[in-house]
């Protein structure tokens, strides 16, 4: 339960500083680390890949070998460079995708509210036609 705990921990850290660092390193936390990482650069090429196609980002001129390198047990991984590649063609979706819902927010929110002031402008002309002044004397 602890070993699988320990082996977590260290893939949190790798993921975050891109390095271990723990002590008394033997031959076996070598090859330990060198798994970890090949398992989270898979991890992140899967999420990066998952996201593009997502966002529907074509990924086909981006398979050549200086984007991803192969590794045998685990299929295509992406390099440095086409994660850095495929995050900035994500990121500009991102802000295009975001950029149209702000045009659509803007034009919106004028029409709404020019609604919302007729229905009170009609409300008020209804209760001014309704209202009786022989009642009130």
């Amino acid at each position: 339960m602890f070993m699988n705990l320990r082996h977590r921990v260290w893939l949190w850290y790798y993921s975050r500083h891109g390095q271990f660092r723990p002590t008394g390193i033997t031959g076996e936390d070598k090859k330990i680390e060198e798994l970890y990482r090949q398992r989270a650069d898979l991890v992140t090429t899967n999420w990066i890949l998952r996201e593009c196609l997502g966002y529907e980002i074509d990924v086909e001129p981006y398979l050549g070998e200086e984007y991803f390198y192969s590794d045998k047990s685990h299929g295509p991984i992406l390099t440095f460079k086409g994660r850095a590649t495929l995050r900035k063609l994500i990121r500009e979706e991102k802000q295009r995708r975001s950029e149209d819902l702000e045009r659509w927010i803007k034009l919106l929110v004028p029409i709404i509210t020019g609604v919302a002031g007729l229905l009170g402008i009609i409300t008020g002309l209804v209760a001014v036609l309704r209202h009786n002044p022989k009642e009130l004397s």
